[in-house]
């Protein structure tokens, strides 16, 4: 069977089958296809988010940056940015998403592919944490070295003997 034969069906079902949410709506954001993971993520009617406007299913943090998007995607061919947002329970959720604008039987509709980055974006914020750790405990050891190099050269001007890393006491000092 070649790919230009392959019935509706087919496609659908390979669709409904990725973990990405994919969404297929036009330009004024009425979805007119929706897979199986989106569906889920945005409600548990099977069917219920598709011919409704894809604003209306956005979190309420992200309605702004999705005005601010929509004249960007409808301008251009592809777009690729993260969106920010919450789960139904609440969690907050960010996913990296590509839109291409698609030129279907005349008409210009836009395909969006979702994937869900929340794993790596908190991995992410625990490693930046753990940098800026390393980075204090960095600062404190030189400082900490910067002033026993300087304590020594006093120790060394009053004594005018060297002093090997603190093994040696200045002379008429008790032991």
């Amino acid at each position: 069977m070649s790919p230009d034969k392959l019935p509706p069906a087919v496609i659908e079902a390979a669709l409904d089958a990725a973990s990405d949410l994919i969404v297929l709506h036009d330009l004024e954001g009425t979805i007119l296809f929706a897979n199986d993971a989106a569906r889920g993520f945005f409600g548990p009617d099977p069917d219920g988010i598709v011919g409704r406007r894809f604003d209306g299913l956005l979190a309420p943090e992200f309605l702004c940056q999705w005005e601010e998007l929509k004249p960007r995607i409808a301008a251009q061919e592809a777009l690729r940015f993260e969106v920010r947002g919450s789960r139904s329970d609440g969690a907050p959720t960010f996913f990296d998403v590509r839109s291409k604008v698609l030129r279907i039987e005349g008409r210009r509709l836009v395909l969006s592919v979702a994937r869900d980055v929340t794993g790596p974006k908190a991995l992410e914020r625990e490693l930046g944490a753990r940098v800026a750790d390393l980075e204090e405990f960095y600062r404190i050891a030189v400082d900490r070295e910067l002033a026993m190099i300087g304590l020594k050269k006093e120790i060394r001007a009053l004594t005018g003997r060297p002093v090997e890393n603190g093994s040696r006491a200045p002379e008429g000092s008790p032991e």
